[in-house]
């Protein structure tokens, strides 16, 4: 039997629910309004334990692994402080991602999101999806069969859910 633990974890601009049995997060909440899109050239930052779990120590588990840290509170949202940004490089923050999902349909999504809170304050919520029988690990880490992210403000929900194609 698999026993979860979730560990709550609440940052400066998000907040996580990190599962120490996939060491992924379960889910990502935060708010994002136009004053907090900003555009700028983010300095290169390194993924980085989280210090309040220790089983967010998965930077050997990508490490060759063909995946891409794939954020759940994309960076880009998160460019008003130096401080949030620095938080959403934490494994607490990261699950496995297909280059080809995470650099496409994905980022497209962030775009997208982004795009909207421009208008007006969006809530956020992200989490990964795991199929009954999911048993593809990356070293310690689970991998999502997919993701969901759902959005909503004063425009009404958009949710949007996408595959990987694991092999």
């Amino acid at each position: 039997m698999l026993f979860t633990s979730i560990v709550l974890l609440t940052n400066l601009a998000f907040t996580a629910a990190f599962d120490t049995s996939t060491r992924c997060p379960s889910w990502v909440y935060y708010e994002i309004s136009p004053s907090n899109i900003v555009v700028t050239n983010r300095l290169p930052h390194g993924f980085s334990t989280d210090p309040r779990v220790q089983e967010s120590d998965n930077a050997l588990d990508y490490g060759k692994s063909g995946f891409d840290r794939g954020h759940m509170a994309p960076a880009a949202d998160f460019n008003f402080s130096r401080s949030a940004l620095s938080e959403t490089y934490r494994f607490s923050n990261i699950c496995p991602q297909l280059p080809t999902l995470n650099r496409g349909e994905w980022a497209q999504i962030e775009h997208n999101v982004r795009e909207l809170a421009k208008v007006s304050e969006v809530h956020v919520l992200t989490f990964p999806e795991f199929l009954p029988g999911n048993t593809n690990f990356m070293g310690r880490v689970k991998i999502p069969d997919g993701f969901y992210k759902v959005v909503w403000g004063e425009f009404g929900v958009r949710i949007w859910h996408v595959k990987q194609e694991l092999e």
